[in-house]
């Protein structure tokens, strides 16, 4: 049988705004008149102008209260229907206000059930169409891993849409390869006449000499062939100049790895693609840093690992992370990770936490050698994080000590749990972890610096949509947002 409880609280509602102040304003008159106090015009005039003043003020808080209890339920509502709909579509709503908004709220349930459920299926249908695709792109990540030549794959733009190891080795003091321009690592000719003339729809085939961030190299530079929408680009084949592949060393980082279930490192990434650079031949952002559109910015995503929590008593930073957001998709095959030689031993308690022991950042850089390669990975980058503030304040004391500028310095910053409150408000959870499972996160490996940059820079790509749908769409307008610190309802 349909519940009529939220009927019958309305009703009462309306009935408790007027009953009790009419009651009372009978009662004083009939007093008013035994004792003949109507009698004065001056004496009535008053009594009006006082009891109409109590009763706008009476009927104004009891419709505010009314509105509150009423409006809390719907906005709860509301704001889960908008996560369904967006950003988690396995979001529930939890509602227990034993009226028709919670049966409202439960047909909801069923309905995102039923979705669900399709989803699911056309997911497994999609899977089994793509295996023989994923089969294939392991195939070809095999061959490039074991070729000596680095390759990289460029549109026809000159945007990185693929590397191989050794060309990430090659050019491995230039930051993050993956949607960055070739001419900003090789600039010059001939680059610039194959790009001009791929887009001409000229087949290109030049055996050549380049230079690149770390020296000169040969390279082979043939056309692609364009796909079935026409959108071409180059292969570029690269050697060191010798003929050898360059020797520098790579970072090591924690990997997907926290607390006290210890595992070896991940291995490296060898193949870096992203072939949707295709379907984006350019991308301009705006002249003005804050003009900047959110869907079009890259961040860099922070996390830290520490001995300890205050900075100011000694504790310093033992592994960095950062992960790209770029154009509202996470790089995560571009993420830095790097442990760090504290210099001191690591507490018991801490390497219970993060992991992380003595003994393996033993062989780890300084933070210094640390901070200038997270320099160059981020380029001019924003910073985010959740709870940032704790980070910068560990990577600004170490920067000090190190006689380097400070990470934070002349970049917007961003913290995720503010914005977590902006968007729904201060009466409800913000932790990383609650975050997550409202936005459907799934965290890898919590208290890792990369585990969390990951589901950090998940969560800010689902708040860019969720800030979006609110008239928030350029960088200016979430600083300004977060600084008012008003919830955007």
């Amino acid at each position: 049988m349909p519940r009529r409880r939220f009927e019958r609280r309305l009703v009462t509602g309306v009935l408790a705004l007027f009953v009790p102040p009419a009651g009372l304003a009978v009662a004083a008159v009939l007093a008013l008149r035994q004792h003949g106090a109507l009698a004065d015009p001056a004496t009535l005039a008053t009594v009006l102008v006082i009891g109409s003043l109590a009763l706008t003020a009476y009927l104004a808080l009891a419709a505010m209260a009314l509105g509150r209890v009423l409006g809390r339920s719907l906005r709860t509502v509301a704001h889960s229907v908008e996560l369904m709909a967006t950003v988690n579509p396995d979001h529930r709503i939890e509602l227990h206000t034993g009226d028709e908004i919670e049966d409202l709220a439960e047909d909801v349930n069923r309905l995102a059930d039923r979705w669900g459920a399709a989803r699911r299926a056309l997911g497994e249908e999609a899977a089994r169409a793509s295996r023989s695709l994923a089969a294939e792109r392991a195939r070809l990540a095999a061959m490039l891993e074991h070729l000596d030549e680095g390759v990289l794959v460029v549109t026809g733009q000159g945007t990185i849409a693929l590397a191989n190891r050794p060309a990430v080795e090659l050019l491995g003091g230039a930051g993050p390869l993956l949607g960055r321009s070739v001419l900003e690592l090789m600039p010059g000719e001939p680059l610039t006449t194959c790009l001009a003339r791929v887009r001409e729809g000229q087949p290109v085939r030049v055996w050549t000499s380049l230079r690149g961030p770390e020296g000169p190299f040969e390279a082979r530079i043939s056309s692609l062939a364009p796909d079935a929408r026409g959108v071409d680009g180059l292969i570029l084949a690269l050697r060191g100049a010798d003929g050898a592949r360059s020797r520098r060393r790579l970072l090591k980082g924690m990997g997907l790895v926290s607390g006290e279930a210890i595992a070896e490192p991940r291995p490296e990434r060898s193949l870096l693609y992203d072939f949707s650079y295709f379907e984006a031949v350019s991308r301009t952002l705006d002249a003005a840093l804050h003009g900047r559109r959110l869907a079009e910015t890259t961040f860099g995503v922070l996390d830290t690992e520490t001995t300890g929590l205050d900075p100011r008593a000694g504790h310093r930073v033992v592994s960095v992370a950062v992960v790209l957001l770029d154009r509202g998709r996470v790089r995560a095959q571009e993420s830095f990770d790097a442990l760090v030689n504290p210099g001191r031993p690591i507490p018991a308690a801490s390497q219970r936490f993060h992991g992380i022991t003595d003994a393996m950042v033993a062989n780890a850089p300084p933070i210094g050698e640390v901070l200038s390669a997270v320099g160059r990975f981020l380029a001019d980058a924003p910073l985010a994080g959740h709870e940032i503030a704790f980070d910068l304040e560990f990577l600004d004391a170490e920067a000090g000590r190190a006689g380097l500028p400070r990470l934070g310095e002349g970049r917007p910053i961003l913290d995720t749990r503010l914005i977590s409150c902006l968007i729904h408000g201060p009466d409800i959870p913000h932790t990383l972890e609650a975050v997550a499972e409202r936005l459907g996160v799934t965290i890898q490996a919590r208290h890792s610096a990369l585990g969390d940059a990951l589901a950090t820079a998940e969560i800010l790509a689902r708040f860019i949509e969720l800030a979006g749908r609110r008239g928030i769409v350029t960088l200016g307008d979430l600083l300004d947002a977060v600084r008012r610190g008003r919830p955007l309802q």
